[in-house]
């Protein structure tokens, strides 16, 4: 595990690398690691190699990574966890070849940052995780024109349950 460069973080149970909007400066080689895509892909292929039960691989993966990975033997199985929170839709969209309709998951952390505080999980991406009951878009009873004005990312959103919702 040392040579994967965590250093003095080894012995820590839980690093609180989920510090907005920046880590402490002690913690930041850490985060910089762990943000990085793949980086247990390596360590995945290691353990492929000397077991014969199947490996799992996560950290940052993409679907489009994740079929590389899985094509070239590097791991069995492939944990794409905060993407799916992200889109739950991600397996439909990629199965019918629509990855740039896919909300980007954006490694912010907030999901495990309040699952590490025992809270309830949140996104910053889907609003609706952990309340989808509540967050159900149901369909207009009547149907009207829309305009939304701004490109950020509030104006995506609005726009994009307005087409939802058949507006």
């Amino acid at each position: 595990v040392s040579g994967f460069g965590y250093g003095p973080y080894l012995n820590v149970h839980h690093p609180p690398f989920i510090m907005y909007p920046k880590p402490e400066k002690e913690m930041a080689p850490l985060v910089k690691l762990i943000k990085r895509q793949g980086i247990f892909v390596p360590a995945a292929e290691a353990i492929k190699k000397r077991v014969t039960i199947p490996v799992i691989v996560s950290g940052r993966l993409d679907p489009v990574i994740g079929e590389w990975i899985l094509r070239n033997g590097k791991a069995d199985l492939i944990g794409i966890v905060r993407r799916i929170m992200a889109d739950p839709d991600l397996p439909n969209k990629v199965i019918s070849g629509k990855l740039d309709e896919i909300a980007p998951c954006t490694a912010c952390d907030e999901c495990f940052g309040r699952l590490a505080e025992q809270k309830t999980v949140n996104c910053r991406i889907n609003s609706a995780l952990g309340n989808e009951l509540e967050y159900r878009i149901k369909p207009a009873q009547q149907r009207k024109k829309v305009v939304v004005v701004g490109g950020g990312p509030a104006g995506m959103q609005a726009a994009r349950i307005a087409a939802l919702r058949g507006h």
